[in-house]
């Protein structure tokens, strides 16, 4: 169950090669260190240069979000979190950034972190159902380590608040499968997955279906 519950995560395997000190850009919010002299040199320089560039901060704050994004979907996520912390340190009030620094510290393993990041972003006013499939991922992630049942709680909502959004999120649907895995709810696992099958194949992974048909029998 956990290589399944990593495919639902990520596939993408991170670097543990995180500096603490000069690369603190690798870290959600700089890692919200005190920054040296020629850091802040450096971001004043970034911001000047954006005031130059943008008609205003949220403006160029988005347009870093925008790039971010992009390379997050192509796997450098390295850059993305720079991008991130660039949108960030113009415009601390978009939601954006704290979505992207959820995702990624979720990916590195760091669950709660990305909680508190993904629930920051949905107070500022982001809506995407997919933010909500990540605290659900998370949920697991977490009930894996500890094997406390209020993760699963938490996961459930999260996943309701997907469906919600969409009663037809394939993704959302075969989260709910894999709470009721979970909660030893085999036969409810399986109605899940088939619901999910029937919408979108490729979101349902092969072992996980082998596996509750096993626990079933």
């Amino acid at each position: 169950m956990k290589k399944i519950l990593a495919l639902l995560a990520s596939t993408i395997i991170m670097s543990s090669c995180f500096a603490q000190n000069d690369q603190i850009n690798l870290l959600p919010m700089y890692g919200n260190i005190k920054k040296k002299p020629y850091q802040l040199k450096a971001d004043k320089a970034f911001m000047d240069k954006a005031d130059k560039d943008f008609s205003n901060r949220k403006e160029g704050s988005e347009h870093y979000s925008k790039l971010a994004w992009g390379y997050y979907e192509r796997g450098d996520l390295a850059t993305a979190m720079k991008r991130f912390n660039q949108s960030w340190l113009l415009d601390s009030m978009n939601c954006q950034p704290y979505w992207g620094f959820g995702n990624i510290t979720g990916i590195q393993g760091k669950a709660q972190e990305s909680n508190k990041l993904l629930r920051k972003a949905i107070a500022l006013g982001c809506t995407s159902p997919f933010i909500h499939e990540a605290l659900a991922s998370n949920g697991f992630e977490m009930f894996e380590k500890t094997k406390d049942s209020q993760y699963l709680k938490e996961a459930e909502k999260s996943i309701q608040e997907s469906l919600k959004a969409d009663p037809k999120n394939a993704r959302a649907i075969n989260q709910k499968a894999v709470n009721f895995y979970y909660l030893q709810r085999y036969d409810s696992a399986l109605v899940y997955i088939n619901k999910a099958i029937k919408i979108d194949s490729l979101v349902v992974n092969a072992a996980f279906v082998k596996d509750v048909k096993k626990k079933i029998k």
